[in-house]
């Protein structure tokens, strides 16, 4: 049975690794400048009416770049960018880059303390702002640089190796708090080679650019759209696709499966649109033929990948008479592994964990050895598994007779909400530290509307702990997709007779309790925070 496995595994390393073993030297700043110089009158950004052209875009990218440099911002430093959605954004994002720094992005409409932790936490030595509002989150930083208030500066020269670092972006973490993720420019690199063999130039034509920089998707509808010498339709989320004046011009857009649901509840397709690219949960073929009823012809993807694999990993082609929606097979400079718990291959049909390799990994996790080394894992090659690192993903798989991957949900307690990443501990972690609130659990339960929804279950002594008071203690201290749509209230929370919590019973307690009007709720909250792209499967 061993060397059945092993050959199993053989014949799969074959037919869905395709292994790069050349490892680029380049950086991604270096493939957009290349653009610029092929084409510098091509529009690089399409920003609601204004067009604007590589050369333009290059031109205030230099001017960051100079700007840093100039007040004294050394190579290989971390720069937070806290901006507004423009193409200033996206210009100051590859000036940080570019002057060999990397940036951490951070959302203006996050709470102040979780911008205050990113800062502190990256020990960002400067941040980059464009209002008042936006400054005011980001005090304390040594260098707060204005984008209206840049001197005459300007720095053309690209400074970063492939091994440096690019971004940090920061990820739900079990431990309470936010963890760094810490990608490099080679990770992008790589990245965009694969862009190159999955798009078509027509297709990159014209890519919605909807996804929150936070958030690694935006890497590749931005820096994978520009160094590929494509053009980026800016949107401020995915819901506004069918609003925007430039819709016509729109080719390929990455889009979570909810997300598109509530858009075709109330808007066609754009007629001009060629590709359209799922990720970040669970994709189902009555979402998939009705995106094909509309337009035969479109080209559907499902795609999976951690923001520890620089944005997705694997893609699959899904067709209008696909039986079964898999997350398909590894792309270019991304491997695959269904391993069990001793690290062996698993059979087809057998479940396993996913463990992914290539030269997309990220360096790891940002002053976090610890977790590093627990997540990348280390190890001798063999001719069963040909690496030497690994990202154990968490996430439970298991092999197609065809030689795809279905994805079958999480093997800790991470979840994902309409595309978000969660760590349900940090939900918990946040709110037992609430006056009042001697214990508290979250969960992601069935919303009644195909939509998952994030519900809390607290045990108070008082009465100042109402659903309103807990909720409004959360919008202060967590992202929005972080805060509960639902907040129940219990004498004592099940426990296993290990006295860990029975989640499984939490869960058994939610059915059949829910009122509609909570799921009215659910369903109104679920449409307000759509629109954010592959965030990870």
């Amino acid at each position: 049975m061993g060397t059945l496995i092993k050959d199993l595994q053989k014949i799969k390393e074959k037919e869905i690794t395709q292994k790069t073993d050349k490892i680029s030297e380049t950086t991604i700043c270096e493939q957009i400048a290349k653009q610029m110089q092929k084409h510098p009158k091509k529009t690089a950004i399409v920003d609601g009416e204004t067009e604007i052209e590589y050369q333009r875009l290059m031109q205030r990218v230099n001017e960051v770049a100079g700007e840093l440099k100039h007040r004294g911002v050394t190579l290989g430093s971390l720069v937070g960018v806290c901006m507004n959605r423009s193409w200033e954004l996206l210009a100051t994002l590859l000036g940080v880059m570019q002057a060999g720094c990397a940036y951490v992005p951070l959302d203006p409409a996050y709470p102040k303390d979780r911008i205050r932790y990113m800062l502190e936490n990256s020990r960002a030595v400067a941040a980059i702002v464009d209002t008042v509002h936006t400054a005011n989150l980001c005090t304390g930083v040594h260098e707060l640089i204005h984008i209206n208030k840049l001197g005459n500066h300007s720095d053309n020269e690209i400074h970063p190796s492939a091994n440096d670092l690019a971004y940090i972006i920061y990820t739900s973490g079990s431990t309470g708090q936010p963890k760094g993720v810490a990608v490099e420019h080679r990770g992008i690199v790589a990245m965009s080679q694969s862009m190159r063999e999955l798009f078509s130039d027509e297709e990159l034509t014209g890519v919605l650019a909807a996804a929150s920089v936070c958030f690694d998707t935006s890497v590749m509808e931005i820096m994978g759209t520009l160094s590929l010498g494509g053009t980026i339709i800016l949107a401020k989320n995915a819901l506004e696709l069918t609003k925007l004046a430039a819709v016509d011009q729109v080719r390929t857009c990455v889009m979570v499966a909810s997300a598109m649901q509530a858009l075709l509840t109330k808007e066609k397709l754009p007629t001009g649109l060629q590709c359209l690219v799922f990720g970040g949960e669970a994709l189902k073929r009555s979402l998939v033929q009705q995106v094909h009823a509309q337009n035969p012809k479109l080209r559907v993807l499902n795609a999976y990948g951690p923001t520890e694999d620089t944005v997705y990993s694997t893609i699959a082609e899904i067709y209008r008479d696909t039986e079964l929606v898999t997350i398909g097979k590894s792309v270019p400079n991304s491997r695959a592994y269904i391993l069990d718990c001793d690290l062996k291959p698993v059979a087809d049909g057998e479940s396993g964990e996913l463990h992914l390799a290539g030269n997309k990994l990220a360096r790891g996790y940002l002053y976090d050895e610890e977790l590093t080394k627990k997540r990348f894992i280390e190890l001798e090659p063999s001719d069963l598994i040909p690496e030497n690192r690994l990202y154990k993903t968490g996430d439970s798989c298991r092999w197609t007779e065809n030689g795809n991957i279905e994805f079958l949900g999480r093997i800790d307690q991470q979840v994902k909400i309409r595309g978000f990443r969660i760590e349900l501990e940090e939900i918990e972690s946040t709110l037992e530290l609430m006056e009042g609130v001697d214990a508290a659990a979250a969960a992601a339960v069935d919303g009644g509307i195909g939509q998952k929804m994030l519900v809390v279950y607290v045990v108070s002594q008082y009465k100042e702990v109402t659903q309103e008071s807990v909720k409004s203690y959360m919008s202060e201290r967590l992202p929005k997709y972080m805060v509960p749509q639902v907040v129940k209230f219990l004498k004592e929370l099940p426990l296993l007779p290990n006295d860990k919590l029975d989640r499984k019973k939490l869960i058994r307690m939610e059915e059949g309790v829910r009122s509609e009007e909570e799921i009215v709720t659910s369903c109104q909250s679920s449409n307000a925070a759509i629109g954010n792209g592959i965030h990870k499967q």
